[in-house]
């Protein structure tokens, strides 16, 4: 099941989030203030009511820009990753946003396949190094729709 992340979450989401993307140095509380946002929306997949993966998306600037998904690597190969991706996909899609975008080290073909299968092209590489590693823009395609307030 996916739905919003909650409060209760933010400690399991600061492990998740610290494991796959330490360099955001990102806290709980600093996850909490995320969730408050009204230019962020964070997304959990639960499976028997536990969380098994997230979603981040950022809405700012008339721009859809995932910023993180991520999945426990006990985890990874149900197809919980490709479900965060279509769901965030379809949300921005809701919200009125043409496409979507990412980012994504050069070397992570894991990612990449993920982004591949879900929609995803390259675009381009990105102006600077994130965690001393080459990055490529990603972006999808959504089409006109509405949107939703």
């Amino acid at each position: 099941m996916i739905s919003r992340a909650e409060e209760k979450d933010a400690p399991m989401l600061e492990k998740l989030i610290g494991n796959e993307f330490a360099y955001k140095g990102l806290t709980a509380q600093k996850i909490l203030e995320r969730m408050k946002s009204a230019q962020i929306a964070i997304f959990k997949k639960t499976v028997g009511g536990k969380l098994v993966g997230f979603v981040e998306l950022d809405m700012k600037g008339g721009e859809a820009f995932m910023n993180a998904v991520g999945v426990l690597e006990g985890q990874r190969g149900k197809g919980h990753g490709s479900e965060l991706v279509e769901y965030i996909s379809q949300f921005a899609r809701g919200q009125g946003f043409e496409k979507i975008g990412l980012l994504v080290k050069r070397d992570n073909e894991q990612a990449k396949k993920l982004y591949s299968r879900t929609g995803f092209r390259f675009v381009k590489y990105y102006r600077k190094v994130i965690d001393n590693s080459v990055v490529e823009v990603w972006e999808k395609a959504l089409g006109k729709n509405l949107k939703i307030a």
